[in-house]
């Protein structure tokens, strides 16, 4: 958040709507991070165990090199157990980074024409919302890693816990969405908000353990370089289809102001 803001207040095209083009930036640079940790950390013991007296021509070689970086990749792509886990990773946060990186925009659309309050109490409302996503986030976090430990079944079962958490937030959105009482949408929004944050949060905990329950700690850095390229990936993906959806009822939705705003269930409720 503090990043944001500063970068806000810099660059002058942040402030104008970028915001979401700053946080793409963020997710690409985070996950492409991991992604060549992946790749560097076993090049790099590669090189510490060619330090030892060894004959020349040794560990360097074009075929140890491809042997540590590229054949574990492989591997895991031929890896059920991987796939599943990538993709139920990319899943949950690809929909936990859309809602967080749209949160404001919907609120919007909610609840800032006349009949929903006003751009004020609009305002009022995001602002409790990235609260409570935030506090649902960390919470969600230290409560799947809680469980996880105490609790004596297969972290599989926290996966589906989140996947449901996940559907009730949005079916919870799309109720308040398609309701005509103010009150019923202001409701909605903090249930999505809520249910989906924690469902997120919880990923970030189970997800790495699994990592290491499936596949060792011998090349977890490996492993888990690959996974974090997900929210990157799903980010940018969903990101994209909230704000086409967004953008394609924004012309007939704000009264031909330019077409900057949308307003109503129709803003997103296809993409919830």
């Amino acid at each position: 958040a503090a990043i944001c803001t500063a970068a806000m207040q810099a660059v002058p095209g942040l402030a104008n709507g970028e915001v979401s083009k700053f946080l793409t930036f963020l997710a690409f640079f985070t996950s492409s991070t991991g992604a060549v940790a992946a790749c560097v950390l076993p090049l790099a013991k590669v090189h510490a165990t060619s330090s030892t007296p060894v004959s020349s021509g040794g560990d360097d070689t074009p075929a140890s090199l491809f042997k540590s970086v590229v054949a574990p990749l492989l591997a895991l792509l031929k890896d059920s157990r991987f796939l599943i886990n990538f993709g139920a990773f990319f899943a949950a946060c690809g929909a936990g980074l859309m809602l967080i990186n749209n949160v404001g925009s919907w609120t919007r659309s909610m609840l800032a024409s006349p009949d929903g309050g006003g751009v004020s109490h609009a305002l009022v409302v995001k602002a409790r919302l990235v609260v409570l996503i935030s506090l649902a986030n960390a919470g969600g976090r230290a409560a799947a890693g809680i469980v996880g430990d105490i609790v004596n079944f297969q972290r599989g079962y926290l996966v589906c816990f989140a996947g449901a958490l996940l559907s009730a937030g949005f079916l919870a959105g799309i109720v308040g969405a398609d309701s005509t009482e103010h009150a019923t949408r202001e409701t909605g929004l903090y249930l999505t908000a809520l249910l989906v944050g924690f469902a997120y949060g919880n990923m970030w905990s189970i997800t790495p353990a699994i990592v290491s329950e499936l596949f060792g700690t011998r090349r977890f850095s490996t492993h888990w370089g690959w996974h974090i390229v997900a929210p990157a990936v799903a980010g940018s993906t969903m990101n994209a289809i909230a704000g086409s959806v967004y953008d394609a009822h924004a012309h007939s939705s704000d009264g031909g102001g330019g077409g900057l705003y949308c307003y109503g269930a129709q803003c997103y409720r296809t993409t919830l």
